[in-house]
């Protein structure tokens, strides 16, 4: 009796898993075609040789409908390459300098279109990119540091980073945010004792790009003439500052960078 219920379960069970085969097998799936993305990613590298980007590239937050963001140094101080890459639809370039913008897109086919806009001026005084290119130049090794006369702390950091630069041979250059107020940092700074090169702003994409904007007071590390990844945020002990400083000059020293 066993033995023929189970064979008839294999009669009635038969079937239908041969009409489930025979019907995944008559209809094969077809390859997806590349997506654009992946079909000008050739072209899209080729772009950005030229442009003289490496390999330093930082992922940002993704944009509208799933496109990928990326923001990637170039050789060049000052010169970034931001990359658009969305799920679906042809991919995009902009190169953000000094003068100006240059954006690159690409059709169907992998073919190129691009427009030039350019920057206005920089307000005068600032400390600009060039500036900032004769400084590296100039300077072995050095720290950059952004104070605000709104954040309480960046006043305490300001002395905190100062003497940790004197006591480890680094460059110490200090700039005001750009979004705070003049004529309060000026009184800020007088009372705090202060000198007046520390009330001097900047217009910098490399500072701006590397997130020295975002939070105030921030420093920067830089040596053998590059920088050495993002701006480190906020107020910390001077113990923790040092740890910061003396990481980013060790990866700033790495071959493999």
């Amino acid at each position: 009796m066993a033995e023929r219920g189970l064979r008839k379960i294999l009669i009635v069970g038969g079937p239908r898993l041969s009409l489930t085969i025979a019907a995944l097998t008559a209809h094969p799936v077809a390859a997806a075609p590349p997506s654009i993305a992946s079909r000008c990613q050739a072209a899209v590298e080729e772009r950005l040789a030229d442009w003289g980007a490496g390999a330093e590239r930082y992922r940002d937050i993704d944009g509208a409908f799933g496109a990928r963001e990326s923001r990637i140094a170039t050789g060049t101080l000052g010169t970034w390459v931001l990359l658009h890459e969305p799920p679906d639809g042809a991919p995009s370039l902009v190169r953000v300098e000094e003068s100006g913008t240059t954006r690159v897109s690409f059709d169907a086919g992998c073919h190129e279109s691009s427009s030039f806009e350019p920057r206005p001026p920089a307000p005068e005084l600032a400390f600009t990119d060039r500036d900032l290119r004769a400084l590296v130049a100039s300077t072995p090794r050095g720290v950059l540091f952004v104070w605000s006369p709104h954040m309480p702390l960046s006043v305490d950091a300001y002395r905190t980073v100062s003497e940790l630069a004197r006591r480890m041979g680094l460059s110490f250059t200090a700039l005001r945010d750009p979004m705070s107020d003049a004529a309060y940092a000026a009184s800020v700074a007088r009372e705090a004792g202060m000198p007046p090169s520390a009330l001097r702003s900047f217009a910098s994409v490399e500072l701006s790009f590397r997130q020295a904007t975002l939070h105030a007071p921030a420093l920067l590390v830089f040596a053998h003439g590059r920088f050495s990844g993002m701006a480190v945020p906020g107020y910390r002990e001077a113990a923790a500052l040092e740890a910061a400083i003396s990481e980013r000059l060790r990866v700033a020293a790495s071959p493999n960078r």
